[in-house]
């Protein structure tokens, strides 16, 4: 029996071409992801105006559309909902309050839990951050309206699974 040394070689030479190219996908597609991210990320970053003549910093009114979506909200509660430490949650509570936007008050059931809530300017900036994404998210959903029953699952998998891999980042460096 002979063996026929050249498919085989030919066999491993496609086999190296196929990983060099989808390698090179693969560094094609990350490269394309950090781009879309730092761009967000250069969107997020700078303060803006939500209806109160304010400039907000992200963490900010993410804080206020957290309170608003969520009444009476525990600053533990909190944390958990923002993914964030309550240290961080606590200092910018601080500045919201001093900024008049929250208030903190004792539940009259339980003495102990703090509770937050949005004052009037809260409420306006709560309101405004809803009309922003309103907007900014207009294109988002109808590039999401587009595709397919399969795709829009792949995507979900494909968020998920990404959302996973940060908080486990996170874990690890904490």
């Amino acid at each position: 029996m002979k063996i026929d040394f050249s498919d085989r070689a030919t066999l491993h030479l496609t086999d190296i071409i196929k990983a060099m190219d989808n390698e090179q996908r693969y560094k094609e597609a990350m490269d394309s992801f950090q781009r879309v991210i730092n761009r967000f990320i250069e969107i997020e970053k700078k303060p803006r105006d939500f209806g109160t003549g304010d400039r907000l910093f992200t963490s900010e009114i993410h804080t206020i559309a957290a309170i608003g979506e969520h009444p009476s909200i525990n600053v533990t509660d909190l944390s958990i909902e923002m993914g964030v430490t309550k240290s961080a949650i606590s200092q910018i509570v601080k500045k919201l309050e001093t900024k008049r936007y929250v208030r903190r008050y004792k539940d009259k059931s339980n003495n102990k839990e703090v509770l937050l809530d949005l004052l009037e300017k809260g409420k306006i900036a709560f309101w405004g951050h809803r009309s922003y994404h309103m907007k900014m998210d207009r294109p988002i959903i109808q590039m999401l309206e587009s595709t397919t029953t399969e795709q829009m699952g792949f995507f979900d998998y494909f968020v998920n699974k990404l959302d996973k891999y940060a908080q486990n980042v996170i874990n690890e460096r904490s």
